[in-house]
């Protein structure tokens, strides 16, 4: 990650030798996660993209009824589970398959252990800079399925004849269902 994307330092140890290394390890993770999270909306968005493309319902009641239960239904999956949903069809997901799956295994290596794994590292400038550069590597995979899954499924809405208002329409219900989805 460039200097100016990670608060203006090239190294850690550019930091000062207080707190401000360990609380930038923290952060990168955080950012991390944060890109997990959202590599996990755009396989949700590609999912139900695909499914309103298989059914073409969406606009009757009973299909906006089933879109929202569907999307209910998919916030309550792990991430592996979004993308053996998606492989379900595999012309959708075939050109992603390994972008995906490393996504899938980078955001379960951060979210099961990686502090465990890596505590050892605070105990030194060099191992806080491999901390923050393996969390640098995890954002842009998570960035890059992103782009990726939520690419194809504007796709998807584009070959259905939806425009970019109806696209844009479909975001904002997606994100008032995330919403509401939200544990407490």
């Amino acid at each position: 990650m460039d200097a100016e994307r990670s608060g203006g330092f090239d190294r850690i140890a550019d930091l000062p030798d207080d707190d401000s290394r360990e609380k930038e390890v923290y952060a990168r993770y955080g950012l991390a996660m944060f890109h997990a999270h959202a590599f996990e909306h755009g396989m949700i968005t590609l999912i139900t993209a695909s499914v309103t493309a298989q059914h073409a319902q969406a606009q009757t009641r009973d299909g906006a009824n089933a879109f929202n239960e569907l999307v209910d239904e998919l916030y309550r999956r792990t991430a592996g589970q979004l993308l053996a949903r998606l492989r379900e069809n595999p012309g959708l997901t075939t050109p992603l398959d390994n972008l995906l799956k490393d996504a899938l295994g980078v955001r379960n290596r951060l979210a099961h252990g990686w502090f465990r794994k890596n505590g050892l590292g605070f105990g030194s400038a060099d191992g806080m800079q491999a901390m923050v550069d393996d969390l640098d590597r995890a954002t842009e995979i998570f960035q890059a399925a992103s782009v990726q899954a939520y690419g194809l499924a504007g796709q998807v809405f584009l070959s259905l004849g939806l425009g970019e208002h109806d696209i844009e329409r479909v975001r904002d219900r997606l994100a008032r269902l995330a919403n509401a989805a939200a544990p407490e």
